[in-house]
């Protein structure tokens, strides 16, 4: 049942960004990846899973610093509404 009702997204794009000194390495997952930026997904929904690997160069991160971390999904939802 829960396959059936679940909201489905489709032609999903994602990217995730970081603060100074951190980077996405790459990607893990079913997907494609057009850019080093951003991830094209066919179909997303709750239940997909996605790693991105980040790396980091020790000389440019603070000591004791915060780093951030922004995922941002763009999608089309079943009744073509953008999200």
């Amino acid at each position: 049942r829960h396959n059936l009702t679940r909201e489905q997204g489709f032609e999903a794009l994602l990217r995730v960004r970081t603060s100074i000194g951190l980077s996405v390495e790459t990607y893990k997952g079913s997907f494609l990846v057009r850019t080093e930026t951003d991830v094209d997904l066919a179909g997303i929904d709750e239940d997909k899973s996605i790693v991105a690997y980040i790396k980091h160069e020790d000389s440019i991160l603070p000591k004791g610093g915060e780093v951030c971390f922004q995922c941002a999904l763009l999608y089309t939802t079943s009744d073509t509404g953008q999200r």
